[in-house]
């Protein structure tokens, strides 16, 4: 059967227009993933799968119980046995079980709410504890349920006991499931890969991430998310970004909320692909789910830790949880961080495109009645950041102006001379006579509820949030006060209301349905003064807007089991979806006597369009073995209309053709999660197509000066994926995966030129055919992998570990217009960590480094253009440099 299924998984990879291209296997990259599969899968059969045992329905008939009694029962009722600490299982109480569960299945709603994880240990063993790696039987404070008797095998208690590899835990389809039961490739970091690839930003996830870029622009409102080469551009406030990310399931309405330090982690779900069913219409490209740590309802805790690195980062965290009486449990969480930057701005003689970000958030959760949990959340961030140097890269049609021209006698010569700094594609410097800076404020508050009704169960989540950004920036990148100011200013605030009903996943029949309410609100005010000073002219331009948007949607979910193995599901959501835009332009051209020589002015104009959309996902999983299942998906997507509100804002445009339409699209995926040598490796491998009509896109219209809001007809992407996390041998782990991804235009006539672009070049009144083109930030290999080697230290109840995380990229574009200056050429990074933590994790030393080999790359590409000339300017990111730090972690 399993070849079979790698057989039929080759035919569907060759089905339909090319899924992912017509033909043999032979001479195509992406083909042999399908003909190596029945291999692949037939090698794992024959190296110790877990027993049936694992896999097999068995019925369940618990109350709600103190937690002992309870694992107790599920090893009487299923032969399996745990091994946990009393300290761990003191106090607290289980979930109630009815029906027919996989034993999997059946721990992870015991277990629900608690906070404590579980591992497979051996073939009839189950681990469950806080840390489960510190437990064997040999510990002493072990109790291992009555028909155990059974110890860990001799390699387990060998090495890291981190190395014992955990059921991971997620709700990535607003379930509680095992990750490897999830039919949809993510990827999950916790807070221990966290800590210990010492990531401190939202910005680093892409290290541990093979199918997710991050580009950087201007500002945090401007920088955004790709996932498998997709996402939205953002260069104004009437666009929503394509990939979304939830912080403990309340949407960041706005790309730039969500970019700060990492707040109090559990972990952070990444979802591959159209999401839409259960996230919404901005999850078209995939989402990003971050979890934060609850309150602990048994215990008081507290935790510190610091971080200093060799260019000036200097950061501290804490966090306190505890009980507060038999039915309220709090935490309270903060952080503190200050880096300089990495570029050097000649002029003020200051360090840019630093941080100095501080946030705060406090939780509080009432367990009201046996069957009612409530969980009051609010949170606090501010940022003030340098963010982010625009540096010159190439100065393709002059500077925008000459500086002797403007009235600053500076040596003549190159640009170099002129701006006095190096210029090229790995320049660090800038001549600015204004640092940039960003000023970012994100706050709200969230109250969610779940109420056990019998045998369903019913959630609310309702917030309300607030962001704001003000970012300014020398926009004539030159060192004199030409462009006296240009700056961009946000002020966003939205509610959100979701209502969910689940049913029991026990019978051949579940299903989940759900409301869900969403509006908001965009201020926005984009803003030059420039003075031309040889000409005596003053001019005054800015483009002030409101984008308001409500979406009400009915979505569901529904499982339907006809045998034990095979499980057909699909999901729905319909939504209502309107968007509502008001916009104006201002602004003067001033004679020296104050006298008006032109207006720029425009009267206020308003729009409004609505629209009701269907968004759907349909697909089978089937369990081969209960080491082995596969999944194929079929899905439609849908991501909300936009406004351009940008520079170069046009009222008539504005009525006549915005909003621009919906983009949709159509997605194909086929999967295998395999677990391997006694669920030592655990290995997921997806292949993927999508379509997309209307794909919508930031332009640069370097002849009419403004930004633009465009669409592309037609858009694919299919590749494929591979990722694995595994125990090697004595205390050597490894975790990783790759990414193939083929990104391109299919139908896009009318792109536009980019700067310099003549008719020999294919540029034709200003555009170009980019059909065929790949988009930008999408690179058709991405590889990531870690390796971690720990000992225990003599006996002392501490271990020394020594990690290395390589990951590595082909070129990629920097811009959608085929401009061969934005090209970021293959790269890759090494980073490594040396550390000590103790068995009961009361502390953890670690000194890193990052960017081990000092490999240059940069994080976003773009032109800018005005006053006759033309440069490519770039920005680089944290990484640029090598750089080493130590961090320290302690928990009380």
């Amino acid at each position: 059967m399993i070849a079979l299924f790698g057989t039929v998984l080759t035919e569907i990879m060759k089905a339909g227009r090319g899924f992912l291209g017509g033909g043999a296997c032979a001479g195509r990259r992406i083909r042999v993933m399908a003909c190596v599969l029945p291999v692949l899968l037939s090698v794992g059969q024959v190296h110790g799968a877990a027993p049936e045992k694992l896999h097999s329905r068995v019925p369940f008939d618990q109350p709600a119980q103190p937690l002992d009694k309870a694992l107790l029962d599920f090893t009487l009722q299923t032969d399996i046995q745990i091994i946990s600490k009393t300290s761990d299982l003191g106090g607290m109480k289980s979930r109630s079980l009815r029906g027919r569960f996989k034993p999997l299945e059946a721990l992870v709603q015991i277990l629900r709410g608690s906070g404590l994880k579980f591992a497979v240990a051996g073939q009839n063993t189950i681990v469950v504890g806080r840390n489960v790696h510190l437990l064997s039987s040999q510990n002493p404070e072990a109790e291992p349920s009555e028909k155990s008797g059974k110890e860990l095998s001799e390699e387990d208690k060998d090495g890291d006991p981190k190395a014992l590899l955990e059921e991971v835990i997620v709700t990535a389809l607003k379930r509680v499931q095992n990750l490897q039961d999830v039919p949809v490739h993510m990827q999950v970091l916790d807070k221990d890969q966290l800590t210990q690839s010492n990531l401190n930003r939202m910005e680093d996830l892409v290290v541990l991430l093979p199918t997710v870029t991050f580009t950087q622009r201007r500002g945090y409102d401007q920088s955004n998310y790709r996932i498998r080469g997709v996402g939205t551009q953002i260069l104004g406030a009437g666009v929503e970004p394509g990939v979304a990310t939830f912080i403990d399931g309340v949407v960041m309405a706005r790309g730039g909320a969500a970019l700060n330090d990492l707040p109090d982690v559990e972990r952070v779900e990444i979802l591959n692909g159209p999401q839409g069913t259960l996230f919404g219409k901005n999850a078209s490209a995939g989402s990003l789910n971050i979890i934060t740590k609850s309150p602990n309802r048994q215990n008081a805790e507290a935790s510190f830790s610091t971080r200093a690195t060799n260019d000036e980062e200097y950061g501290v965290k804490f966090s306190f949880s505890g009980p507060l009486g038999a039915t309220l449990a709090y935490r309270f969480s903060g952080s503190f961080s200050d880096w300089d930057g990495n570029v050097k701005n000649i002029i003020t003689g200051n360090d840019v495109n630093g941080v100095t970000a501080k946030s705060l958030r406090g939780k509080l959760q009432w367990s009201a009645r046996e069957n009612v949990d409530v969980l009051l959340s609010a949170d606090y961030s501010r940022q003030n950041t340098e963010c982010c140097a625009r540096i010159t890269r190439e100065d393709r049609l002059g500077l925008y102006i000459d500086p002797s021209i403007a009235g600053d006698a500076r040596p003549g010569g190159g640009t170099a001379d002129i701006l006095g700094v190096p210029i090229g594609p790995m320049a660090d410097r800038i001549a600015h006579n204004r640092d940039p800076f960003v000023i970012s404020t994100n706050y709200g508050a969230s109250l969610t509820a779940n109420m056990d009704l019998g045998t369903h169960t019913l959630t609310s989540i309702s917030a309300y949030r607030v962001w704001e950004a003000l970012n300014s920036w020398d926009n004539d990148l030159l060192p004199i006060n030409f462009h006296r100011q240009q700056r961009s200013e946000r002020s966003a605030d939205w509610a959100t209301q979701e209502f969910r009903l689940a049913s029991p996943t026990d019978g051949y029949f579940d299903y989940l349905l759900g409301l869900y309410f969403y509006k908001t609100a965009t201020d926005a005010l984009e803003y030059a003064d420039r003075k031309y000073v040889n000409i005596d002219l003053d001019q005054i331009i800015f483009v002030q807007s409101k984008i308001e948007n409500e979406n009400l949607a009915f979505f569901g979910h529904v499982n339907y089991h006809p045998t034990e193995k095979l499980k057909l599901f699909g999901g729905f959501r319909v939504l209502y979806d309107q968007i509502t835009g008001t916009a104006r332009r201002g602004g003067r051209d001033l004679a020296p006597d104050g006298g008006v020589l032109m207006d720029h002015s425009t009267p206020e104009v308003h729009n409004s369009k609505s629209e009701i959309a269907l968004v759907m996902k349909t697909g089978l999983q089937y369990d081969f073995t209960d080491s082995l299942n596969g999944y194929v998906t079929y899905g439609r997507g849908y991501k909300g209309r936009g406004f351009g509100v940008e520079f170069g804002f046009d009222p008539q445009r504005f009525v006549e053709s915005e909003p621009i339409d919906a983009e949709r699209s159509t997605s194909l995926e086929a999967g295998l999660k395999a677990t391997y040598f006694d669920r030592r490796l655990k290995l997921v491998v997806t292949a993927y197509h999508t379509r997309i009509e209307g794909l919508q896109l930031g332009l640069r219209d370097l002849r009419g000066i403004a930004n633009l809001l465009g669409s592309v007809p037609e858009t694919s992407v299919r590749g494929a994926e591979i990722g694995l996390v595994g125990r090697v041998t004595h205390g050597l782990t490894l975790s990783g995966g790759i990414a193939y991804n083929n990104a391109r235009f299919d139908d896009f006539t009318n792109g536009l030129c980019y700067l310099g672009q003549t008719e020999a070049e294919k540029c034709f009144s200003g555009a170009q055919d980019l059909s065929g083109h790949v988009l930008e930030n999408a690179p058709r290999w991405k590889g990531v992998l870690s390796l971690r080697y720990a000992r225990e230290i003599g006996g002392l109840g501490a271990y020394g570990y020594l990690q290395a995380s390589y990951r590595r990229q082909s070129a990629v574009f920097l811009s959608d217009d085929a401009d061969p200056g934005s090209i970021q050429d293959a790269y890759g990074i090494m980073d490594l960590s040396l550390g000590l933590y103790a068995e009961d994790e009361r502390y953890h030393f670690s000194l890193f480094v990052k960017n081990l080999f000092d490999q240059k790359y940069v994080a976003g590409v773009s032109a800018n253009s005005a006053d006759g000339g033309g440069v490519i300017i770039h920005t680089v990111p944290r990484d640029f440099k090598r750089y080493i730090g130590m961090a320290v972690n302690v928990n009380f």
